[in-house]
This record gives C-alpha cells, sequence and structure tokens, in this order.
C-alpha cells in the first residue's frame, strides 16, 4: 500500500473511530415497581410501564413542578419516558470511562442528598457523599463555562468586540475544572464501598 493510502486509511480509521457516538450515561433502577411516566408529574400525564431494577440510558434531569428531581430515561426495554430521580442510582462504576461532560450533576446531587439524610453522622460513606457532591458542584460549573464560552464565540462571530484574554481565561477554567474532576473522580474510586 501507498504511503498517501496508507495516510488516508489511517485517517479514516481515526475518523470511524472519533465519529461513533459517545455511550449515554447508565443509572441503575433500584427497585421493582417503578413508574415509568409521559410527563414529570405524578398527577398530570399518564403512566408508561412499571419498571424492574434494571439499567436505563439518561437523558435528561430537571427540578418538575412538584420540586422533586426527574430524570427521562430510556430503560432497556420499551420507550423514553420520566421517573423520580429518587429510584435511581448513579452508578459512576459502571460508567467508566467517565467525562466531566458525562456526569448528570443534578441525578448526582439528589443521589448524594438521599445519601446524606439516610446515614449516621461521621460515617465511612460520608467522603463518599461529599466528593459525589463535589463532582456535581464540577460539572454546574463546567456548564457555566461552556455556555460563557459559546456566548463568546457568537459574540465574536457577530463581530462583537471580544477579549481574547477572557476567552482563554474560560478556556483555562474549562480544563483545569476537567482535571480537577479526574482527580476527585480517582478519590472516590479508592474509597472502601
Amino acid at each position: 500500500m501507498s504511503r498517501p493510502a496508507l495516510v488516508l486509511s489511517a485517517l479514516c480509521f481515526v475518523w470511524g473511530v472519533l465519529a461513533q457516538p459517545a455511550l449515554a450515561y447508565q443509572a441503575q433502577v433500584q427497585q421493582p415497581n417503578v413508574s415509568l411516566r409521559s410527563m414529570p408529574d405524578l398527577r398530570h400525564g399518564k403512566e408508561l410501564q412499571r419498571l424492574t431494577p434494571q439499567r436505563a440510558e439518561v437523558l435528561n434531569c430537571i427540578y418538575a413542578s412538584d420540586s422533586s428531581v426527574w430524570c427521562l430515561i430510556r430503560p432497556a426495554s420499551g420507550g423514553p419516558g420520566w421517573v423520580q430521580a429518587r429510584f435511581l442510582d448513579p452508578a459512576l462504576k459502571a460508567n467508566f470511562p467517565l467525562r466531566l461532560s458525562d456526569l448528570p450533576a443534578l441525578l448526582l446531587f439528589e443521589a448524594a442528598h438521599n445519601q446524606l439524610r439516610h446515614q449516621k453522622a461521621g460515617s465511612a460513606q460520608s467522603a463518599r457523599v461529599l466528593l459525589t457532591l463535589d463532582m456535581a458542584l464540577m460539572k454546574q460549573r463546567w456548564e457555566s463555562m461552556r455556555h460563557r464560552l459559546n456566548f463568546l464565540e457568537i459574540s465574536r462571530r457577530a463581530r462583537v468586540p471580544v477579549s481574547e484574554t477572557e476567552i482563554q481565561q474560560v478556556q483555562a477554567e474549562i480544563k483545569v475544572l476537567e482535571q480537577r474532576f479526574q482527580q476527585v473522580l480517582a478519590e472516590w474510586l479508592r474509597l472502601p464501598g
């Protein structure tokens, strides 16, 4: 095979790998008989099905009108629907390798909040819960910085004067957050349990 053909073949392979869709974040439905609903509300919408313990793809998480966290999921069987986040385990270890962009921060907040509510003060799980909260906070800050960077890029395209220093500062903070996330995640993994 000639050198240009070899280079082209390698580029096609790399492009094919990079073009593959990223694996979606998977959570675990924790108990049987969990209601999957058409809307994030117990009073409105209809029940689509009853779920058994299983893995489900997390598509989105929101605070709903009942002030609880709901997640739009796609279970292994059936179509997507809404379930209360309190019935989901974020299953961090099952989602490796994990990047900050993959993390469902609101689901982690809900899980950590529930763990804090049900554990005794000073338990061994306290460190894990605090690290989980730290990762969720980092994800929220990361999203904020990504939105800021997008705004700056759009402004620049619209010929609005944008400071290159500001863009570089936002990019630097994003990079630091991603590095810090990997450190906290490694610490989380080293904890027993």
